[in-house]
């Protein structure tokens, strides 16, 4: 019985901390979806002695997985990468369609903006400043 509650209370407490650290959009909701899995496991991991699942449903032991921190904070970088690109490209959705290339380091390395109307120097400086790129385009033409 002590077992069970503490694989619960461990599942709870890893849940809550990993939606903590989530960024928000589709990473959180699909974490929140794994996560109601994880605990339904753990709160169902009794069943498994009642009913004598023994090898045909193998509940999942979080305990046998091991992620070394660099692989962790490499999957948290790559997503943080994707999300900061996909936010300034949407931001920069009223200029033309956008594409934005985000170092390892999370700074921007280009920005290329196909816009179908000429954009002005005062819009194209905001940008530059706001964002930082290392290298900037616009590309003019229907696309």
């Amino acid at each position: 019985m002590e077992q069970y509650i503490m694989s619960i209370t461990a599942s709870a407490l890893i849940v809550t901390v990993a939606s903590l650290i989530l960024p928000e959009g589709n990473v959180k909701k699909y974490a929140r979806l794994a996560s109601s899995v994880v605990i339904s496991l753990a709160l169902a991991s009794p069943l498994k002695a009642v009913f004598d699942i023994s090898d045909a449903f193998d509940f999942y032991d979080m305990s046998s997985y091991e992620m070394t921190q660099k692989e962790a904070e490499k999957i948290y970088s790559d997503n943080l990468r994707k999300e900061l690109g996909k936010h300034i490209e949407e931001a920069l959705l009223p200029y033309g369609r956008a594409y934005v290339k985000i170092s390892e380091d999370l700074k921007v390395e280009s920005i290329e903006i196909y816009a179908e109307k000429a954009m002005d120097d005062e819009s194209a400086e905001e940008i530059r400043e706001q964002y930082m790129p290392e290298r900037f385009e616009i590309i003019y033409g229907q696309y």
